[in-house]
């Protein structure tokens, strides 16, 4: 109980900070159009994608760089106001935010390199230092990035009307007990994470792919930042269970065919939806004490997918797994 009031007050002041620093964005001579169904924009370490989200409102998600290891992913998400049927390719001052960028959607890893002593275990990657939470030095950076539009590679300081939009990321990740070794040993992991984004719909493809002999002890894959949306949650296979905002989905070996969450905002009407496939690698929960929920929330506003937790992944130099999954935001009619 104090370690989340501590982590829910540390991301209440990270989301305050990040909320005072937004950027100031160019007008783009382009207003509005209706032929393709969003905009895609590639600054230098950023990519935000514009769509129609409702008839009074566009929706504008930002892929940046954050936290103390600067790696590139989902930012912050913004409703900009407009009641035309066709986006705007310019950000209204209006705008209002849905979900500041505070703190990762895709997970850090707990992962040590078999070779070396082992450590007290911690989290390293996503936008955990050092220290195992949000402080110290980086434990892990995107080594580099891609845009493509449409299939076609989006230079930086580009910017195009597109069907589909990808994002393809390679992140190193250094192990808990290589923290403190020198540069070209420290890392334990290389993480490709693509994301291919339709209209509010993210799809998510990671690999994993081990540079050591490592041994995986936690890893949540997906995860989702609900402080946009967090009035309802409920737990989903073909039925649907409501659950508080500190809720899981009942053991795995009791409910096996959950593979989605919903967080609703029942007020305002949006919803985040995010899944994993089951029928694909780690997806099947397989690294998983079948009696921890397949997906759980806490309380200081995040929800998490239970992939690897009470069996560890043993992966040798070169071994690959693979887990796909995603996000849908969408305001209910």
């Amino acid at each position: 109980m104090i370690k989340n009031s501590i982590r829910m007050i540390y991301l209440t002041i990270i989301c305050i900070i990040s909320l005072c620093i937004q950027p100031v964005f160019a007008q783009s001579d382009t207003n509005e159009t209706d032929r393709q169904l969003q905009y895609i924009k590639h600054f230098e370490n950023k990519v935000q994608i514009i769509h129609k989200y409702s008839e009074g409102y566009d929706m504008w998600l930002d892929f940046e760089r954050g936290g103390v290891n600067s790696i590139l992913g989902i930012g912050n998400i913004y409703l900009a106001p407009n009641d035309q049927s066709t986006i705007r390719t310019s950000l209204s001052k209006t705008a209002k935010i849905l979900s500041l960028s505070c703190t990762d959607w895709t997970s850090p890893y707990v992962v040590k390199d078999m070779a070396k002593p082992n450590k007290t275990p911690n989290f390293t990657g996503g936008w955990h230092g050092y220290n195992g939470d949000g402080t110290g030095r980086p434990t892990a950076r995107t080594a580099q990035y891609e845009v493509v539009a449409d299939g076609e590679p989006l230079q930086a300081n580009k910017e195009k009307f597109c069907e589909t939009a990808e994002i393809k990321v390679v992140n190193l990740i250094e192990g808990y007990n290589t923290k403190d070794l020198p540069e070209n040993e420290k890392y334990v992991l290389k993480e490709t994470v693509h994301y291919l984004i339709v209209n509010g719909q993210i799809n998510i493809d990671v690999e994993i792919e081990a540079l050591k002999d490592i041994a995986i002890e936690r890893y949540y894959g997906i995860q989702t930042v609900n402080y946009g949306w967090r009035d309802i949650v409920a737990y989903a296979d073909s039925s649907v269970y409501q659950g508080q905002l500190s809720s899981d989905s009942g053991a795995i070996k009791d409910m096996p065919n959950i593979d989605s969450i919903t967080i609703k905002n029942t007020k305002d009407g949006h919803y985040l939806k995010a899944w994993i496939n089951k029928s694909y690698d780690l997806g099947s929960q397989q690294y998983v004490n079948s009696s921890l929920p397949g997906v759980f929330t806490e309380s200081y506003g995040k929800s998490y997918f239970n992939i690897v937790n009470g069996s560890t992944l043993m992966m040798k130099t070169g071994d690959k797994h693979y887990l796909r999954g995603g996000y849908l935001l969408k305001k209910s009619n």
